[in-house]
């Protein structure tokens, strides 16, 4: 099998073209995938997003692409975006005592992440939920908004 980046955007352009019938299916389908990528299911999001998509009939294959939002670079901002969503929609001061401390994203190690995490787990789960449904409602409708543009210069 090949995984190069050029297989992938070729597959994905491929799965695209399958779905442009229906521009609202096609960018729920995107939306639910990148909301997937963010919901803290670690290490069975695309599993449950593959399972959900088959029961919804989403192309499974473009849930699993846009669910990859995760990935290494991007996991500091989605840890910390959802700590401190959890923090402020809960009401707490600056989104929470590691967030409130941080002057630099540098400054935040590991280890201090984890030692405040285990205190405010269900703060940082909470907002893994509200930023998984606010980054996949972005998606949803810069992906309508792309289609419908495309669409109009035909």
């Amino acid at each position: 099998m090949d995984f190069s980046i050029k297989k992938i955007r070729e597959d994905f352009n491929k799965q695209i073209k399958l779905e442009l019938s229906n521009p609202r299916k096609l960018s729920f389908t995107i939306g639910f995938g990148v909301f997937m990528g963010i919901v803290p299911a670690w290490g069975f999001q695309m599993m449950i997003a593959f399972a959900l998509a088959q029961l919804m009939h989403l192309n499974k294959t473009l849930v699993i692409i846009a669910s990859n939002i995760s990935i290494p670079p991007l996991i500091p901002f989605i840890l910390l975006g959802s700590y401190w969503i959890g923090g402020v929609t809960m009401g707490k001061e600056g989104g929470g005592p590691l967030i409130r401390n941080l002057k630099n994203i540098s400054d935040v190690t590991l280890e201090d992440f984890f030692d405040n995490i285990g205190k405010d787990l269900f703060q940082y789960i909470f907002g893994a939920f509200v930023l998984a449904i606010i980054m996949g409602a972005i998606s949803y409708f810069i992906t309508l908004f792309a289609l419908k543009i495309k669409e109009s210069k035909k």
